[in-house]
């Protein structure tokens, strides 16, 4: 027993885990930019020569980190697994002879060594657009490969920034959830509705404040009294989310300090 509203056991779980990796790795990395060019890049840009997943993993665990989410698809729309639905996927790279699934191997890697697995795809979509008739459609045949076949996934984001409003969110968020019962799922504030479990903190830099409360409002005519606790996204790259030459990471200091102004500000 207790008082209303409260969290349920998977909201309970996914806070407990405090901290959370975001892997950035697309076109991007390879041209340079932060959101890509889909006039000029092609799936023949996306060709790593030592990707190794359970690296990736080992490393996160090692550090602390009990769930690794990975960006299925960002803004370019190019998909990090052989989708049927688009030609711009690692189907069509030299990587692997286009017989590759980077979602495949890191949701392997992570359930082998225990950890919770996390998927983020994004609603805005450049090369596929997003204000397409039929858009609805693609994105709802995207998200059900994605949580059909790589195994159980604890958490799904859908990022708001730049995301159709048109689209039902609340009927794609019960489309997740019937197809993994215990998926927790993000919503950004632009898309927000009924149904979602995690919310955005409003800034990038990993901070919050002591007046953070987990319990709030759904917007977009959700519940008023709901338990929503908040995640507190940060690059630990000067601004960057994806790799470039010339980054430096944070300092262990920073990086503390943030960790005490995000978990310990009642956020992940």
């Amino acid at each position: 027993t207790g008082v209303v509203p409260l969290p349920t056991p998977l909201q309970v779980a996914y806070q407990r885990t405090e901290l959370t990796a975001f892997m950035h790795f697309g076109l991007q990395t390879f041209d340079g930019t932060e959101y890509g060019d889909t006039a000029k890049d092609t799936p023949a840009l996306f060709n790593p020569t030592n990707l190794d997943a359970t690296q990736w993993v080992s490393a996160l665990k090692d550090a602390g980190f009990r769930q690794a989410m990975l960006v299925a698809k960002h803004s370019t729309g190019f998909c990090l697994w052989p989708s049927a639905y688009t030609d711009y996927s690692v189907r069509n790279s030299p990587w692997k002879n286009g017989q590759g699934d980077v979602v495949k191997e890191f949701t392997d890697a992570a359930r082998a060594a225990g950890m919770r697995v996390g998927l983020s795809l994004s609603p805005w979509d450049e090369h596929y657009p997003s204000s397409s008739a039929d858009y609805e459609a693609y994105f709802r045949n995207q998200l059900t490969k994605l949580l059909s076949n790589y195994g159980v996934v604890s958490h799904v984001m859908l990022n708001g920034f730049r995301a159709p409003t048109s689209l039902d969110w609340a009927g794609i968020v019960a489309l997740a959830k019937q197809l993994q019962p215990d998926v927790l799922v993000f919503l950004g504030p632009e898309i927000a509705t009924t149904g979602a479990d995690v919310r955005y903190i409003g800034n990038q830099s990993g901070r919050a404040s002591r007046s953070t409360s987990a319990i709030g409002a759904v917007p977009n005519g959700g519940p008023s009294n709901v338990w929503y606790p908040a995640e507190a996204p940060v690059s630990d790259r000067g601004g960057n989310w994806f790799w470039h030459p010339n980054n430096s990471v944070m300092s262990l200091g920073e990086l503390q300090s943030i960790y005490f102004a995000s978990v310990g500000m009642n956020t992940t």
